[in-house]
C-alpha cells in the first residue's frame, strides 16, 4: 500500500517537473494568473501619499487608505498579507 501511495506521488512530482520545464518565465502558471488578475483590478486605480507610511488610494467610486508598515487597508479584505490586494499592489509596483 505504501509502496504503491510512493509511486503516485513520485508520477505526479515528475509530471509537475516537465509542465515546469515547458514554462519559460521565472513565475509558474498559478502565480502569474494572480498577478494578472490583480493588476486588471487595479487599473482604473490612483493613490496620493498621505503622511508617513499611508496612502489614500481612490478606485472608481471608493477610497481606501493603506498603511504600508502594517501591509494592511481599509477595504475590509481581512490581511492584505496572505492575498495580493490590488490597492497594496498598485503602492508597490508603480
Amino acid at each position: 500500500m505504501l509502496e504503491l501511495i510512493r509511486s503516485k506521488v513520485m508520477e505526479r512530482i515528475q509530471k509537475r517537473v516537465v509542465s515546469m520545464s515547458k514554462k519559460s518565465g521565472i513565475l509558474c502558471v498559478k502565480i502569474s494568473k494572480i498577478l494578472e488578475r490583480v493588476v486588471a483590478e487595479s487599473i482604473g486605480f490612483t493613490y496620493i501619499w498621505n503622511g508617513n507610511y499611508g496612502f489614500e488610494v481612490k478606485a472608481h467610486v471608493d477610497q481606501y487608505t493603506v498603511d504600508v508598515l502594517k501591509t494592511s487597508c481599509s477595504c475590509g479584505h481581512g490581511n492584505c498579507r496572505a492575498s495580493p490586494v490590488p490597492m497594496l499592489f498598485l503602492i508597490f509596483f508603480t
